[in-house]
Parts: structure tokens; sequence; C-alpha cells
């Protein structure tokens, strides 16, 4: 059964999205996040979401030729901060897909292709610091 999904801005100013999956079944646990970085020149939908359970979030980032390096580290890890903020805000606000049933305390960040570059290192640079996050 193909999950839900939804989109939802984290920059505005620059017009960068997440793209949110979740299982249509309502699991009995909350659900960990695994935060997906795509490789190449685009994002694939995922059934990720209802095979393992868990709430799949994959950013839009600016990509090369048009941007160079680090742009698209630094919008990995804007939207990485912008989760940060939806964890600290989720039990009173936040976005709709994030307020209930999500375990901030278990955020997986892994990436296909170039993408496992993205995860490696926007995961790394800010291990310690995503306050009301954990990355595993």
């Amino acid at each position: 059964m193909a999950p839900l999904s939804g989109k939802t801005a984290y920059d505005n100013q620059r017009n960068l999205h997440l793209r949110l999956y979740k299982p249509r079944s309502t699991p009995a646990a909350a659900l960990p996040i695994l935060y997906f970085c795509h490789g190449g020149g685009c994002p694939t939908t995922t059934l990720a979401a209802s095979a393992l359970q868990v709430m799949v979030v994959a950013p839009d980032y600016r990509l090369a030729l048009e941007h160079r390096l680090p742009i698209v580290v630094e919008d990995v890890l804007s939207s990485l901060k912008w989760l940060q903020q939806q964890a600290l805000l989720a039990d009173g606000g936040g976005d709709e897909w994030l307020r209930k049933g999500i375990d901030f305390g278990r955020v997986f960040v892994v990436g296909d292709s170039s993408g496992g570059n993205l995860a490696h290192r926007g995961g790394r640079t800010d291990c310690g610091g995503l306050y009301g996050v954990s990355v595993v």
C-alpha cells in the first residue's frame, strides 16, 4: 500500500521543501524518522515509510552545476535545523505531519549516491548540536 505523502517548506526564501511520507496504518509506537538525502538530479519517491514503519523526510536542495559547493551542504544543514525546530515544537505546534506519533529520539540520516556524502556531512556536522533530535 502506498504511504501517505505531503510537502512542507523549510526555506521559503529559497523555495526549498521537504517531502514527507508516513505509513497509512497507524503504528502502536511512535515512528522513527528516516531522513533521506537523494543522489543525482532528482528525488525519488519511496515506499520505505510503509515497509519500514518510519516517517521518511526527504529534503529538496539546490543542485550542481547551477549551485556550487558548499551550497547543497548548507541546504541539508538548514533542513536538519528545521527538523530540530519541529522537535522542540512537537507538543504544541510545528508542522501537522510531525506533531504526534514521531520519535525525534531516533533520526536516521541516510542517502544514496551523492546523497550518501550529504547524509554523512549533515549528520556528522550537527550530531551533537541538534538539541531535541538524536541523530543515529
